[in-house]
């Protein structure tokens, strides 16, 4: 009877010894095309930038372990403050960033020359996982979209995505409205004499026309 027990164990071990081990990451590819290897839950992430800092502070912001900047004093005072990745406020803190424990970095904006080299290069030396998720005015309704996949929060997602398309349509119609087209002066900076660009997400804002409903 004894052995029989024992022979009855072995047989259990080894069957469960089959069932493989559970899968604790997964493979991503952005949309640069490059394969990034994730944690398969993250609950932990940072924004690369002021882009991305509104996309994750809008869809979970509970998920956020710092700021590229501080957008106003008294909010989430408990996340460090670490920087931008890129532009004229590159102003990166990697030790910072690193000391945050990020499972994520997430870079979202336009496609600019260099990028996938930049980025393969900062994510050997942080050891974050990097992924980038194109956006524009066009698109940002399928950047919530995959970044609710990465996160485990879809139906939110979903809701943001929705909402955005919903928008856009709204002001693209009402835009068909306006019979004489003004001139208009966009600034930045504190003094507002930094011209903003008429090809930038901004400019383009203003000039919007109509898209046709799917």
């Amino acid at each position: 009877m004894k052995k029989y027990l024992i022979f009855i164990a072995l047989i259990a071990l080894v069957l469960s010894g089959c069932q493989g081990e559970v899968a604790t990451t997964r493979e991503f590819t952005d949309d640069l095309g490059r394969t990034v290897t994730l944690p398969t839950t993250i609950e932990r992430v940072a924004p690369s930038g002021y882009p991305s800092q509104m996309l994750l502070f809008t869809l979970a912001p509970d998920k956020m372990v710092g700021w590229a900047g501080r957008p106003q004093a008294g909010q989430l005072k408990y996340v460090p403050e670490f920087g931008s990745f890129f532009g004229k406020r590159g102003n990166l803190n990697s030790e910072a960033l690193m000391a945050s424990n990020a499972q994520l970095v997430v870079d979202f904006g336009e496609e600019k020359p260099g990028i996938r080299e930049d980025l393969d290069k900062l994510q050997q030396k942080i050891g974050i996982p990097i992924v980038f998720i194109k956006g524009d005015l066009e698109t940002i309704s399928s950047a919530y979209t995959k970044l609710g996949t990465l996160l485990d929060c879809a139906d939110k997602a979903k809701a943001l995505a929705d909402f955005c398309d919903q928008t856009m349509y709204y002001a693209a119609t009402k835009s068909d409205l306006v019979e004489t087209p003004r001139r208009i002066y966009l600034g930045d900076g504190n003094d507002g004499l930094e011209a903003v660009s008429a090809t930038s997400v901004h400019g383009r804002v203003i000039q919007m026309k109509r898209r046709a409903a799917d």
